[in-house]
């Protein structure tokens, strides 16, 4: 577990560094608790969906899966909603949310299959989050929001 733990902050600081703004782990107004994210879906050939994994809030819009649920994901599993906890002092908060478009990110390196977005239906409404579609869509051209006008 420590071990997709280090992978998956590699993943993260690595396409920090490409769209040039940080993937967000938690609201940042400093007095909310980190975001707890998980993804929920259908393993293939199952009829009752189950948790395929974390994920990180990259955005209002897009969650970045992590290596759990991206394994799922390239074994076939199809992500249904997403789930977001946190904590506003004492008072918890939820959203479910439903899954618009997902995918791995675009190239022809084998890693490249290791990172999976889900774009959310409609957008979270936790904290002042900020999206920067032009580096998503670098990694993920696929993304609905890559060509609204």
């Amino acid at each position: 577990m420590a071990k997709q733990a280090k992978k998956f902050s590699k993943v993260i600081r690595d396409l920090e560094s490409i769209i040039g703004a940080p993937v967000l782990t938690g609201p940042r107004d400093g007095e909310l608790s980190a975001l707890f994210v998980v993804l929920f879906g259908r393993l293939e050939g199952a009829s009752r969906p189950s948790v395929l994994g974390r994920g990180e809030l990259a955005s209002k819009e897009l969650v970045l899966a992590a290596p759990d649920a991206a394994a799922a994901l390239r074994d076939g599993a199809t992500p249904t909603s997403v789930g977001i906890a946190w904590l506003s002092g004492d008072t918890p908060h939820s959203q479910l949310r439903a899954v618009g478009e997902f995918g791995p990110r675009d190239g022809e390196v084998a890693s490249e299959a290791d990172m999976w977005m889900i774009e959310l239906a409609t957008p979270s409404t936790v904290g002042p989050v900020t999206s920067f579609a032009n580096g998503w869509c670098m990694l993920f051209p696929w993304l609905s929001m890559c060509h609204k006008n």
